[in-house]
């Protein structure tokens, strides 16, 4: 499907392109896609990208965490490790301020904790 590969290389210029510009500008950027940047399933790796586009580290965090919640509206439910706030957490090796892409790496992965049930065998999940 070269048509498909051509549309994705598209998409991922634009976004180098354009987040740094919104980010430069205050534009409220959430992690999540539907146009193929990063693959179903990789959304870690999501994190690296934006980072690469020129997002800080941080930004990048939370862009996938509270600033996600925040603008769908469920900043009072998720988005930030808070006492009667569900939770989704992944430990990794390393500290993603000075390695962002270690997050989208599978073997960097220690443990995953979705909804407060912790999974210890994590292989495959962040692939």
């Amino acid at each position: 499907m070269p048509w498909a590969y051509a549309k994705k290389r598209h998409w991922q210029e634009a976004a180098r392109t354009h987040i740094p510009h919104a980010v430069e500008r205050g534009v409220r950027v959430a992690m999540g896609n539907d146009c193929g940047i990063a693959e179903h399933g990789t959304n870690l790796r999501e994190l690296g990208h934006l980072v690469d586009c020129g997002m800080t580290p941080m930004g990048a965090l939370r862009a996938g965490t509270g600033e996600a919640a925040e603008l769908l509206g469920l900043a009072h439910e998720i988005g930030t490790p808070e006492p009667g706030k569900r939770a989704d957490v992944v430990i990794a090796r390393g500290n993603p301020l000075t390695d962002i892409h270690a997050l989208g790496r599978p073997e960097s992965i220690l443990l995953v904790m979705q909804d407060g049930v912790a999974y210890e065998d994590v292989d495959g999940l962040a692939a």
